[in-house]
């Protein structure tokens, strides 16, 4: 469903979900779940180096949010447009370089 006509037919249902990490209200995954899941994938680079991984915005914020250690709610203030860039390294710690 398209955002404009989510807010317009559903605007309590999408102010919710965009507030509360652990919301489900739309009956899929929450953001809390999937920082978990990228966590999860996180920690399976235990060696140096870089990857590449091609992905959606949510999951790009996911990734953030593990490697800042943000609160999860720090998620909605970060813009993220298709087609954006991401790099990371890992050298014992995930460094976020941007340029």
């Amino acid at each position: 469903m398209p955002l404009k006509q989510l807010q317009a037919e559903q605007p309590q249902a999408l102010a919710d979900w965009l507030q509360d990490p652990a919301s489900t209200v739309h009956g899929g995954e929450s953001f809390a779940a999937l920082c978990q899941r990228v966590a999860a994938w996180l920690v399976t680079f235990d060696r140096p180096g870089a990857w590449l991984a091609v992905t959606h915005p949510w999951v790009i914020r996911a990734v953030l949010v593990q490697v800042l250690g943000c609160p999860l709610s720090a998620a909605q203030r970060i813009d993220i447009l298709p087609l954006s860039r991401l790099q990371l390294a890992y050298t014992g710690q995930w460094r976020l370089r941007v340029s």
